[in-house]
């Protein structure tokens, strides 16, 4: 905990060092001003461990991700912008190692996590359009866990996987556009690294329940880097 509050104060320093250095810049310093912001991102995900899967011997995985987020920025500058956000985190993995053991394609794994960070928006020349960049750092948490079930050979299996609370941060790069005199929209490419840890315990084999104490469950237990590569537009007003 003491590392993770040691980063946020860096990187809030750091944003603050940076408008300052942009209000020198423009040699002025107008009105703080607030704007709310939500965002919409849908992305490739890739999953990456140390150990392969059991029940397979890859050791990636792939996800559809989707991201809504709510920023709420101050204008400190003209171009700058900084604030904190939140929103949520949905993965849905798309290659199922077990539907290929199994031969059973309809599992649905779901994983969900809410970020918490800090973000700086960069607004380049003061234009109807303009190039932004945004850049955000915090820490995601995880949002319950995925169950599922499924019987082969007349054998019941049972399963929970989660995916830990972890660091992460993001960068995009795109175009905002003035809409009026309040209004701006804005979009383009986006990557976020997201840390945690893989958990997947077998809660039952067949007719025999391990929460009963007699024998054990299998675990398995992994570091993952999720990289996510994807398209986001928002709106701010």
């Amino acid at each position: 905990m003491a590392l993770i509050l040691d980063l946020y104060m860096k990187i809030f320093s750091f944003l603050v060092a940076l408008c300052g250095v942009v209000t020198a810049v423009y040699g002025q310093t107008p009105s703080v001003r607030y704007s709310n912001n939500f965002n919409f991102g849908m992305s490739y995900t890739s999953g990456f461990l140390r150990e392969p899967l059991i029940g397979g011997g890859d050791t990636d995985m792939d996800f559809l991700g989707l991201q809504f987020d709510y920023v709420g920025l101050f204008h400190v500058s003209q171009g700058v912008a900084v604030g904190a956000g939140t929103g949520i985190r949905h993965l849905f993995r798309l290659d199922n190692l077990w539907s290929d053991d199994f031969g059973d394609a309809d599992f649905a794994q779901n994983y969900f996590s809410v970020p918490l960070y800090l973000q700086g928006r960069f607004r380049f020349i003061e234009r109807r359009v303009s190039p932004l960049l945004v850049a955000s750092a915090g820490y995601n948490f995880r949002l319950g866990s995925n169950n599922r079930s499924w019987e082969w050979n007349g054998v019941k299996y049972k399963e929970t996987a989660s995916i830990s609370s972890g660091f992460m941060v993001n960068l995009q790069a795109g175009v905002d556009v003035k809409i009026g005199r309040r209004i701006n929209i804005s979009g383009g490419p986006y990557v976020e690294y997201r840390q945690g840890t893989l958990q997947s315990t077998n809660e039952q084999f067949g007719d025999f329940s391990y929460s009963g104490g007699e024998g054990r469950p299998w675990r398995y237990q992994d570091d993952l880097h999720l990289i996510e590569a994807g398209l986001k537009v928002g709106m701010a007003f």
